[in-house]
């Protein structure tokens, strides 16, 4: 869920080893390992939004690395990864 809409859902294991949404994989890349080199902590660059002044279009694009016109524009649709797992994010949408 990010700035109040659900932005990725589906069973637990599924989307812990294949996230789909830019937001999910930036959480997932965001916790601390247990084993390997200790460096610095992958962080989400920039601020969510305020709840009372939302974005128009998908409310990550503007912490998104991979957003451009149209996630700014429009919110994007659902689309299904596999059975029971479903993300909105337009890189997903069939080419």
């Amino acid at each position: 869920m990010y700035a109040g809409r659900i932005v990725e859902c589906g069973p637990v294991h599924q989307i812990l080893e294949r996230p789909a949404h830019p937001y999910t994989q930036a959480l997932i890349a965001s916790v601390p390992r247990m084993t390997g080199s200790i460096g610095r902590l992958t962080t989400i660059e920039g601020q969510p939004p305020s709840l009372m002044n939302l974005p128009d279009g998908c409310r990550f694009a503007p912490r998104c690395t991979f957003a451009d016109t149209r996630c700014r524009e429009a919110y994007p649709e659902k689309h299904e990864i596999s059975v029971g797992h479903t993300a909105d994010c337009w890189r997903l949408a069939p080419a």
